[in-house]
């Protein structure tokens, strides 16, 4: 169901592990793990969405409230991603295609979040749903990657 998704993919930065049998991960996917590291308390500290929020996204009926809170939810959530966003592209250029895949579908990420938000903000039901749909898919591919990848925290699952 899209409301377990959303809340579930939607957060995919928290300490989790990499694959076994894959090669270790290369200096540049290390430095990148080691600045999501220092952000999974700020992420884990995002407040998440009400019971009432998470009815009303299932039954697709947002009243105001619901607006409020998942305009503020994404804000808060870009807020502390675009830290770790600044602090990544600090390190440098990644080297692979993978890497910069990676890097690409991270600020996709950010770009849908920005939609949900605005959405939100517009009190565009159809656009809120429409945004966490494409965020969604984006992280199941993000997580997908970071996993290949061998990130040990950046694109893990926050847990709910």
């Amino acid at each position: 169901p899209l409301v377990r998704r959303v809340v579930v993919v939607a957060a995919v930065l928290v300490a989790g592990c990499s694959l076994p049998g894959r090669e270790p991960p290369s200096a540049w996917v290390r430095a990148a793990d080691a600045v999501c590291a220092g952000h999974v308390d700020e992420f884990s500290n995002v407040p998440g969405f009400t019971d009432k929020t998470l009815e009303e996204l299932q039954d697709r009926e947002l009243t105001t409230g619901s607006f409020v809170e998942i305009e503020r939810w994404a804000g808060d959530f870009l807020a502390v991603g675009r830290r770790v966003e600044r602090e990544v592209e600090a390190i440098g250029e990644p080297r692979s295609p993978d890497e910069r895949r990676w890097l690409e579908l991270n600020r996709e990420n950010g770009l849908a979040l920005e939609q949900v938000q605005a959405a939100a903000a517009a009190r565009d039901a159809d656009g809120v749903y429409a945004a966490f749909e494409r965020q969604a898919e984006l992280s199941e591919e993000f997580i997908e990657l970071s996993q290949e990848l061998g990130f040990r925290t950046c694109g893990t699952v926050v847990a709910d």
